[in-house]
């Protein structure tokens, strides 16, 4: 076929018009990566329609990437991490989906909100888009699982295949104390008896009190929180042979159980789990309450909240104790890595931290806030996974990629 001189000049200026159409957007995006990543303080009102969708960084120089060592590969290991409450998985989150962010790797996000669901199990049916077809041949559009989400094996192997299961634990009583004071729960008692001593002289009926006056965070939770969000239901929670059966289960499932009180030593299992540099791991603590906002418990009290909570310290006292086993198997290697890692932290709070500038306007907890005078880069790493959330569901909409339902939640 012959093609008139007309028709090929057009050609050639609808050419030359897309690509500098193209060029034109690549600028605007790369400016949207620079508007986020260099700002000296992320602002907690954060909008998704306010700011302009960041791109992956593979294509920039930027030194979270020169000082990782981990590259991409096109088979990355896929996680799922189960968030539970008052134990740092916020923390842990902001770590995971900083990495995963700066990768250009795929999450499974909800559609509204942050969270998918802390009441009812994971649901493969609410992962919009993906078909039965596809979840029945294990098509895994997805690299992680980050956000809340109550644990249920089947449905998540249904969107996540051959994944790595990881989760955090944390002291039942120190568990429990933070969860009280950070929800306010002490509002809900009767007067004089605004405290943990004050809760567990009637603790069942108090409970109950609590409930009716604030079922968004007592409905559910309050008894054996951390179990909870493992999958198992409120009305198991006192019957042995179904707690002892459950937690031989998840010790069977889950890859790795990360602990609280050994928050360093979990960061190094994660990093051999994964194959992942210490690097990526780097982090800045979240939701870390302030000293004046603590009750100093009794023995007592201690022994109480570990009997209101007794499912939760069998969990707790089984995976401490498998946690060593795994420090053990990490190899001859762990202190030092330990000490590696240690200094990486050490080396990013003096150059990113003002310590002196805390943000305490919150009574329940301290806010870390960036020095004026530090690197652009350290911007990032104060972001929290409520902001992450809303950048990355963003570019998973850009992919067109199916979102856990959540709008309908109460």
């Amino acid at each position: 076929m012959r093609i008139s001189p007309g028709n090929f000049t057009a050609a050639c200026i609808t050419m030359v018009v897309l690509v500098a159409m193209s060029i034109y957007l690549m600028s605007t995006v790369a400016d949207g990566v620079a508007a986020i990543l260099t700002t000296n303080g992320i602002q907690q009102d954060f909008e998704e329609s306010e700011r302009p969708m960041p791109q992956p960084l593979n294509s920039v120089r930027h030194p979270i990437l020169n000082d990782s060592k981990t590259i991409p590969t096109l088979k990355q290991p896929r996680l799922v991490f189960l968030k539970t409450h008052k134990t740092a998985s916020s923390t842990v989150t902001s770590v995971l989906q900083r990495y995963g962010y700066l990768k250009d790797l795929s999450f499974l996000m909800p559609k509204c909100g942050h969270i998918l669901d802390t009441y009812h199990h994971f649901d493969v049916s609410k992962v919009q888009g993906l078909s039965s077809k596809s979840a029945r041949e294990r098509e895994t559009l997805f690299n992680f699982l980050t956000n809340h989400a109550r644990y249920s094996r089947t449905d998540m192997d249904g969107v996540f295949h051959e994944a790595r299961y990881v989760t955090i634990l944390r002291d039942p009583v120190t568990q429990f104390e933070s969860m009280f004071y950070y929800f306010e729960m002490f509002k809900y008692l009767p007067a004089g008896k605004n405290s943990l001593g004050g809760f567990f002289e009637d603790p069942e009926n108090n409970f109950k009190l609590m409930r009716r006056k604030k079922m968004q965070f007592t409905e559910k939770r309050m008894h054996n929180q951390q179990l909870f969000d493992l999958g198992i239901d409120l009305n198991d929670m006192d019957d042995p042979s179904t707690i002892d059966g459950k937690i031989g289960r998840l010790q069977d499932e889950l890859d790795l159980v990360m602990i609280t009180e050994y928050f360093d030593e979990s960061m190094v299992l994660l990093s051999k789990l994964m194959h992942w540099s210490l690097d990526d791991l780097r982090y800045i603590s979240r939701g870390a309450r302030q000293p004046g906002f603590r009750e100093p418990l009794t023995d007592d009290v201690r022994a109480q909240i570990r009997s209101w909570n007794s499912a939760d310290v069998k969990l707790y006292e089984r995976f401490n104790r498998t946690f060593w086993g795994k420090v053990k198997g990490y190899g001859p290697s762990f202190e030092e890595d330990l000490k590696t890692f240690r200094k990486l932290q050490l080396d990013l709070s003096d150059t990113c931290r003002d310590v002196r500038k805390d943000d305490v306007t919150d009574r329940r907890v301290v806010k870390a806030r960036l020095k004026e005078e530090a690197p652009k880069w350290c911007s990032v790493f104060f972001m929290d996974d409520v902001h992450f959330t809303a950048i990355i569901r963003k570019r998973m909409k850009m992919k067109g990629l199916p979102l856990y339902d959540t709008c309908d939640q109460r």
